[in-house]
């Protein structure tokens, strides 16, 4: 192949990226806005794509995703709307217990004592919290993102009205 050719397929997948990322952000920001949801928490590790070991093929396609972009348009076009957006780092949020109310440290590379956790993730979409109560493992990381955003949910305006605890398998 040319380098032209190359320069165009480059611009061409580019073009697709940045499409996708917009549109995306978009029906987003407008489901929060027809929701009347006034705060965005965002969970963002930094230096979180350095070293992942996922498997070469798993590694090249993983790399690629432009999350930080992504996240860039979310807060701009959130604060266009008046949308306020709190960016929270994420670290253990996917291996701590909402429902036991664990404690989330920040992780540190130096860390000595890894943290131990009351439940644990039984599947690839469920989290068994420590009393066998189960709930959606994403859920369960987006509710622990929430509280290590914020000491006090009551700043995230209507805060926090329940966790999905009966799930439908």
């Amino acid at each position: 192949m040319t380098s032209r050719q190359l320069d165009r397929r480059t611009t061409k997948r580019n073009r697709r990226v940045e499409h996708y990322l917009h549109t995306a952000s978009r029906r987003i920001i407008d489901l929060l806005v027809e929701e009347s949801i006034g705060t965005l928490v965002i969970g963002k590790n930094p230096l979180w794509k350095q070293e992942v070991s996922m498997g070469k093929r798993n590694n090249q396609s993983f790399v690629q995703i432009p999350h930080a972009r992504f996240i860039d348009q979310l807060t701009y076009k959130a604060k266009l709307v008046g949308i306020r957006v709190i960016l929270a780092e994420e670290s253990y949020t996917s291996k701590a217990s909402f429902l036991d109310r664990d404690p989330i440290p920040t992780y540190r590379a130096d860390q000595t004592n890894p943290a131990v956790f009351s439940g644990k993730r039984i599947a690839r979409s469920w989290y068994r919290a420590k009393d066998g109560q189960v709930i959606h493992a994403d859920v369960n990381g987006s509710y622990n993102i929430l509280r290590k955003s914020s000491s006090d949910l009551s700043q995230l305006g209507r805060g926090v009205g329940g966790a999905a605890v009966l799930p439908r398998y």
